[in-house]
């Protein structure tokens, strides 16, 4: 199993370089790949489209997403929650990024594909985005 963070889906859904090329081709060979998020996923995706977009494209990037064959979405509960404040003692992550930690904690995993370096810190495997395009 392989952890997506939210960046991979926000460079998907709007980035035009070859990061956003990478990410789609993640996206599209996600059938044959174990992968997860979990749903703040969807906030965060949701909050970068409107930055760039209206209400309505943002609705319909998100429900594009959702219908991506081979995700698979978990949720957020409240043991993440409690875990989220101790990463963030711990390894000085951010609220959001030491809750989807806390997540892939929970489910065991240990390779995190993202752009965000501040996971290195942070006891698991960070894959960016480029390479595990390239390895699939």
């Amino acid at each position: 199993m392989v952890y997506l963070d939210a960046n991979v889906f926000v460079f998907a859904a709007l980035a035009t370089d070859e990061l956003g090329e990478a990410s789609r081709r993640i996206l599209a060979a996600l059938d044959g790949i174990n992968a997860k998020t979990c749903s703040l996923t969807f906030d965060e995706l949701a909050w970068a489209a409107l930055r760039k977009v209206d209400m309505m494209t943002t609705v319909k990037v998100c429900r594009a997403i959702l219908g991506v064959k081979g995700l698979d979405i978990v949720s957020v509960d409240f043991g993440d929650v409690w875990k989220m404040t101790e990463n963030m003692e711990r390894f000085g992550l951010k609220p959001r990024d030491a809750i989807h930690l806390a997540v892939m904690q929970r489910l065991g995993e240990r390779i995190i594909v993202s752009e965000n370096g501040h996971f290195d810190t942070a006891e698991v495997k960070r894959i960016p985005i480029m390479d595990f395009a390239s390895s699939i």
